[in-house]
């Protein structure tokens, strides 16, 4: 598996999970839990994207089959995420095509509750800025999605 494969993996996971807990589908007792999942895959989800613009060097691409492997754990049962799958599939996410299209492919964790990033140092942002830039002249970002990324670090 590529690391492109696994960061839309790790992708709809997230997104799945953002969607239930925009709702207030996840409850009290599965909060901490699906915080915690969320935290977790949203972290290496980041690193992932740094490994896939060579901003890092590698990405394990077995801590992200541990994530997954917890999520899919955590999710089963939670009949308003996971649909379930024929005798050799997986379960399956409930996803729609409009839930695609809410998908932020930078910060999945965020496609629906559109929660705001921590406060951020401003010699941060400035690095920030100087990547997003990069990745634009690289054409790894559209205009629309510099600008909106770059509204975002702002």
């Amino acid at each position: 598996m590529d690391l492109n494969f696994q960061a839309a993996r790790v992708a709809q996971e997230l997104l799945a999970w953002d969607k239930a807990r925009a709702r207030g589908l996840l409850g009290e007792p599965a909060a901490d839990d699906a915080g915690r999942i969320i935290e977790q895959g949203a972290d290496y989800y980041r690193r992932l994207l740094l490994a896939l613009h060579g901003a890092v060097e590698a990405c394990s691409l077995e801590e992200g089959e541990e994530w997954i492997g917890r999520s899919e754990d955590q999710r089963r049962g939670r009949r308003y995420m996971t649909k379930q799958g024929g005798p050799l599939r997986r379960d399956q996410l409930l996803l729609t095509e409009e839930d695609y299209d809410r998908l932020d492919r930078h910060r999945p964790e965020l496609s629906f509750s559109g929660a705001e990033p921590e406060a951020v140092p401003d010699d941060d942002i400035a690095d920030q800025l100087r990547r997003l830039a990069a990745l634009h002249r690289e054409g790894a970002l559209t205009d629309t999605e510099f600008a909106s990324a770059k509204a975002r670090v702002l």
